[in-house]
């Protein structure tokens, strides 16, 4: 892979591919990896969305080595940066003070997140998870069993 096609890898990447974030560098992947990553994010997102859980299917695992080079060696220019989003909960207008409440910054971030976890389904998917997961761990059961019957 040509350095010039490599473009740095998002948070996201560096969690799908069991790579811790650090400051101090920048981690490069290649377009189809990267293309890779996003599919199986689209997939996640696509689930929230559609009121699915997220654990009836073991979460994608990549069974191929990937080298995410570091950036250290030479200092080139990097317009591939990751971009951050900003709330600005100071503000008294916008959507997050749509309900005519006004309130701290401290309590319209609250009502943002806990709106956005709404829109989410997060209660569902955190029971939903319990679900999947003993289901799963159930199934592992005779294997502990077994295992501690061995020892």
């Amino acid at each position: 892979t040509k350095k010039e096609l490599l473009r740095t890898a998002d948070h996201c990447t560096l969690s799908f591919y069991g790579m811790e974030a650090d400051d101090k560098k920048k981690r490069k992947i290649c377009g189809t990896c990267h293309r890779h990553v996003m599919d199986q994010q689209k997939v996640l997102v696509a689930k929230l969305h559609n009121k699915e859980s997220m654990f009836a299917e073991r979460l994608p695992v990549p069974k191929d080595l990937v080298l995410l080079e570091d950036s250290d060696e030479e200092l080139e220019t990097d317009s591939s940066g990751e971009s951050e989003f900003e709330i600005d909960a100071s503000s008294s207008s916008g959507s997050d003070s749509s309900d005519g409440l006004g309130g701290t910054a401290e309590e319209r971030l609250e009502r943002i997140i806990e709106k956005t976890m709404g829109k989410l389904g997060f209660d569902f998917q955190v029971s939903a998870a319990t679900k999947d997961l003993s289901k799963r761990l159930d199934a592992m059961k005779d294997d502990f069993e077994s295992t501690d019957k061995m020892f």
